[in-house]
């Protein structure tokens, strides 16, 4: 299907050309409607017009400078860009205000047709002063995220019924970990804090399922922690679309040569104890030009799985989750994949899986699924990308029992 057919598409492969005019526009109108809803200062109209071009041109200066800008200048660009993350948001809230308000004032119309009293003169000043209070809302909201929700660390256990699974394999721990992005929000120090916590857990077996890297100085600066995983059977890792934006060569070479990593790059790894035998497949990501949104069905995993005896249990490791159908179909016991960082930002949801734009993206967003005798676990990363922040999605190290016996099974 061509990207003319598929808004969502289209959306996605565009969106950060998109991005950039509706951040500059978010911006302006979060300083207007402050200065209008809590000072009663009003701006003329041709600011309006000057004022978003004034945030786009500051805008693009700030990403023209490099992510690892050191110093005074490089704190003022993560400032400027953290603002502007929020505005994103702070807009948002202004637009559901008004269109509230709007709603409201249309029904006023049609009421004031049939003789009923006019809204008071201050209508549009409380819609003003309401979009201001939501603002200062959101503001401390996100601030938390930046300050406290980026900090949580969260152990996610999950045991996983496998028909056929060999006697040697039953009870087997394994831990998850994805999207760790070695880089600018991700230092040598931080990422030791989360390799000792993972270290203690004493897993049998460790699987990465891509985005280790955010740039290569950043792999590079972090290689002495990441080569301290431990797992008795081993680490084996795939490479995300971070990954591939770094180089997958370059990457797969310094993961080579720093660490004991199995790197899967299209391949068919066997885990072996007790004589026993566990397939796992690993897919590399492609990048491509669709930043977010991944393939649903791959010709390599066709090719791949003929490799896996027929009857054999096998784990599926791909960065993105939408290969999950395809997966289950071709007889995958677990299908493991991140990507989606469970959107970064989320909103509660009472009994349900938490709300977030990765929803947009992916039906798989966050979480564990089910398709016949398939499990998927999306993991919500390890590390941030964009900004360091999350809500209700904290940072993520999944902890997987693999159980032949149903009695293991936890409810999904």
């Amino acid at each position: 299907m061509s990207a003319l057919k598929d808004p969502a598409r289209l959306f996605w492969r565009n969106f950060f050309t998109i991005l950039r005019p509706t951040v500059a526009l978010g911006q302006w109108t979060t300083i207007a409607v402050l200065a209008a809803g809590l000072f009663e200062v009003r701006f003329p109209g041709w600011a309006h017009v000057i004022g978003p071009l004034v945030f786009l041109g500051l805008n693009s200066a700030a990403f023209a400078l490099p992510l690892s800008q050191a110093g005074a200048i490089g704190m003022l660009r993560r400032v400027h860009l953290a603002v502007g993350f929020i505005s994103l948001f702070t807009f948002g809230c202004v637009l559901i205000v008004h269109a509230g308000f709007a709603a409201v004032w249309v029904l006023a119309q049609l009421a004031a047709v049939l003789g009923a009293a006019p809204l008071p003169d201050v209508f549009w000043t409380l819609a003003l002063r309401g979009s201001a209070y939501g603002i200062l809302m959101v503001v401390a909201v996100m601030v938390y995220g930046y300050v406290f929700g980026q900090a949580r660390l969260s152990f996610e256990e999950l045991d996983v019924f496998i028909e056929g699974l060999p006697e040697a394999f039953d009870g087997l721990r394994v831990v998850q970990l994805s999207d760790i992005h070695m880089g600018i929000f991700m230092s040598p120090q931080q990422l030791g804090v989360y390799v000792d916590e993972v270290n203690r857990l004493a897993p049998d077996l460790i699987f990465i399922t891509g985005d280790i890297a955010a740039d290569l100085a950043g792999l590079e600066a972090g290689m002495d922690q990441l080569a301290r995983l431990e797992a008795r059977l081993g680490v084996i890792a795939i490479l995300g679309n971070h990954d591939v934006y770094c180089g997958a060569d370059r990457v797969a070479e310094l993961l080579g040569r720093g660490t004991t990593f199995e790197v899967l790059r299209d391949d068919v790894a066997v885990v072996e104890s007790g004589g026993a035998r566990l397939h796992v497949v690993g897919i590399e990501d492609r990048g491509g030009p669709d930043h977010f949104r991944g393939l649903k069905r791959d010709e390599r995993l066709d090719r791949l799985c003929e490799r896996v005896p027929a009857g054999s249990p096998f784990v599926l490791l791909t960065h993105r989750p939408d290969l999950f159908k395809h997966a289950a179909r071709l007889g995958a016991s677990l299908v493991l994949a991140g990507h989606t960082h469970g959107g970064q930002l989320a909103l509660p949801w009472p009994r349900r899986r938490p709300l977030s734009i990765a929803r947009f993206i992916t039906p798989w967003a966050r979480g564990t699924y089910r398709a016949g005798g398939s499990v998927l676990h999306v993991n919500c990363g390890l590390g941030v990308t964009g900004q360091p922040i999350r809500l209700a999605t904290p940072r993520e190290v999944t902890v997987i029992r693999l159980a032949k016996s149903a009695d293991h099974t936890a409810t999904i």
